[in-house]
């Protein structure tokens, strides 16, 4: 669980969030604060989040069946390419993505 929370931080700091992590419920209700709308900052921080998941889940599918494990700042950077992917797909973002770093972790 102290890994998850690294990395949560990480990501959060790496688009400029200043925020402490905390417990699931009160990182679910900052979500639900920071997470709706249409504005750029919104949509990536939708998008980090499905791609946080996504890359914790398989880091945790690789420790227990093929005894695999990647540090925290691999899993960081898995998570900011992907969201400049993702979001390089969407013009609108593009903007705010071109002030993200690709590799700053």
């Amino acid at each position: 669980m102290e890994k998850i929370g690294k990395v949560r931080q990480k990501v959060l700091r790496w688009q400029a969030i200043q925020k402490q992590t905390k417990g699931w419920n009160e990182e679910q209700r900052w979500a639900q604060d920071h997470y709706k709308g249409k504005l750029p900052e919104a949509e990536i921080l939708r998008i980090t989040l499905a791609a946080s998941v996504y890359y914790i889940w398989q880091e945790r599918n690789q420790r227990i069946f093929q005894k695999k494990n990647r540090s925290c700042d691999d899993l960081v950077r898995k998570i900011i390419q992907e969201v400049h992917i993702r979001g390089g797909m969407k013009p609108k973002l593009n903007m705010k993505l071109q002030m993200l770093d690709w590799y700053h972790v």
